[in-house]
């Protein structure tokens, strides 16, 4: 038996719940900020996010995430091709190399599309280590991340929705 549980779960609040009930999980375009020298990269990611906490450490989970939840077993989370994500501290010579060949490999012409959306799920699947949390309007400096032990299902890209928005599509 491991560390961790056999269940993931997914919070939200009552109304999210009854929507989950009711027509399955929606994806959501999420906006990560992932820091770097030259300049963060902020996308937004289509996603459902879950986390992979024992029961008996959901209190601080749920009071920013909702006090509803429904949980999941990896078997599920396997078969429909979810994925724990990739943290990242950001003053790290891993992530600051991650970033760079990124942009360097997005910006040359030579590079198949395929390739480029295969290679987008490494910034797909990332998230800051620790940061500031912005939850219905209210900002937790310092949060770390980590501790959520995020599971995300994040669709392939498909020509009905883009693999990501930049940070001024997603606002707008």
């Amino acid at each position: 038996m491991g560390l961790s549980p056999s269940t993931l779960f997914h919070f939200t609040s009552k109304s999210g719940l009854k929507g989950i009930l009711k027509d399955n999980f929606k994806l959501k375009y999420c906006l990560e900020k992932i820091n770097h020298r030259e300049k963060p990269v902020e996308i937004a990611i289509p996603m459902v996010s879950f986390c992979d906490i024992k029961i008996s450490e959901i209190k601080e989970h749920i009071e920013k995430y909702g006090y509803y939840g429904i949980g999941l077993s990896k078997k599920w989370a396997f078969e429909k091709g979810l994925n724990p994500v990739i943290y990242l501290n950001s003053q790290s010579s891993f992530a600051d190399g991650i970033i760079s060949s990124m942009r360097k490999f997005y910006a040359s012409p030579d590079i198949d599309r395929n390739d480029k959306m295969n290679s987008a799920n490494l910034l797909r699947y990332s998230k800051i280590y620790e940061g500031d949390l912005n939850r219905k309007g209210k900002i937790i400096n310092n949060y770390r991340f980590a501790d959520e032990r995020e599971w995300r299902y994040v669709p392939d890209p498909k020509p009905d929705f883009l693999a990501w928005l930049g940070k001024d599509q997603y606002n707008s």
